[in-house]
């Protein structure tokens, strides 16, 4: 099962950096300026980024560890938003 997330930012860089960095404590994380990999234990999520927007994937075997990669993911996002920028992160189920 797989989901992304399109979040319209100028700082896509920095958020793929903060979250692996975040992440990588207690799991597998691998990051560089434009891109990155997250190794949960219940499913994988990938980020990209350009100059205008940070792109969110997250794959899962089912519906249930799906949901949680996405409340993880989008949670943290939201909750590292840089001052005066506010984010706000939609998922799309990819059937």
């Amino acid at each position: 099962m797989n989901a992304e997330a399109r979040v319209a930012t100028g700082n896509a860089s920095h958020y793929i950096k903060v979250l692996c960095n975040h992440f990588s404590r207690k799991v597998t994380a691998q990051f560089d300026a434009t891109q990155g990999n997250v190794q949960f234990p219940y499913g994988l999520c990938q980020l990209s980024g350009d100059a205008e927007t940070l792109l969110l994937q997250v794959q899962a075997d089912d519906a249930q560890q799906l949901e949680q990669l996405k409340d993880v993911v989008g949670g943290h996002l939201e909750k590292f938003a840089r001052r005066g920028e506010v984010i706000t992160v939609v998922w799309q189920d990819i059937p």
